[in-house]
């Protein structure tokens, strides 16, 4: 998931309107300050084989963690 559609599901949850978020598709400049690195997926197999946590869609859990601010 990117960040631009995690951005749309928060706004989603909170019911706002999401239609004027856009994804950023341009790649940084050579010269940029900091390089930032082109995939930022979080990677859960090391958790997972530990027998730690459970996965859940995104969605359905950001709606959760955001429920009582809504």
């Amino acid at each position: 998931m990117t960040k631009y559609e995690m951005a749309v599901a928060m706004g989603s949850a909170f019911g706002l309107p999401v239609e004027h978020v856009r994804p950023d598709n341009s790649q940084p400049s050579s010269s940029a300050a900091v390089k930032r690195p082109h995939d930022t997926h979080l990677a859960s197999k090391k958790v997972e084989a530990l027998g730690v946590g459970h996965r859940i869609a995104f969605r359905d859990g950001i709606a959760e963690c955001l429920k009582p601010f809504v």
